[in-house]
C-alpha cells in the first residue's frame, strides 16, 4: 500500500471522527451538560484540523502526481475551506451553531469523497 493510500485512509478516518464529533456535540450537550465543556472545546477542533490539513495536502498532491486528475484535489480543497470556515466562525465567536455544524459536516463529507476518489483514480492508473 502506497503512502498516499495510507494518507487517504487516515484522512477518511480523521474526517469521519470530525463529523461524528460535530454531529454528536449537540446531542451530548443536551443529555449531559457536564461533558459538553470537554466535547465542544475549541482545541479539539483545532487539533483535528492540525491532523486533517497536512494529511489531505500530502494525499492529494501525491495522488495527483500519480493519476493527474484534479477532481480529488479540488473537492478536497473545498472541503478544507468549509472546515476552516467553521473553525474561524467559532474563533471569532460568531455563535451560529447550526452554521458551524453544517460547514463542518459538509466539509468532512467532501473530504471523505475526495479521499475515496483519490484512491479510486490511483488504482485505475
Amino acid at each position: 500500500m502506497s503512502k498516499s493510500h495510507q494518507a487517504d485512509k487516515a484522512g477518511i478516518a480523521c474526517s469521519g471522527m470530525c463529523a461524528i464529533h460535530c454531529a454528536l456535540g449537540p446531542i451530548i450537550a443536551f443529555s449531559s451538560p457536564g461533558i459538553v465543556r470537554f466535547f465542544e472545546n475549541e482545541w479539539i477542533h483545532i487539533g483535528l484540523l492540525v491532523l486533517i490539513v497536512p494529511i489531505a495536502i500530502f494525499a492529494f498532491v501525491k495522488g495527483h502526481n500519480v493519476h493527474n486528475n484534479i477532481k480529488p484535489f479540488a473537492l478536497g480543497f473545498i472541503g478544507l475551506v468549509f472546515l476552516l470556515s467553521a473553525v474561524i466562525f467559532e474563533a471569532l465567536h460568531i455563535e451560529v451553531e447550526f452554521l458551524e455544524i453544517s460547514l463542518t459536516i459538509v466539509g468532512c463529507v467532501l473530504l471523505t469523497i475526495a479521499h475515496f476518489l483519490n484512491i479510486k483514480y490511483q488504482r485505475l492508473t
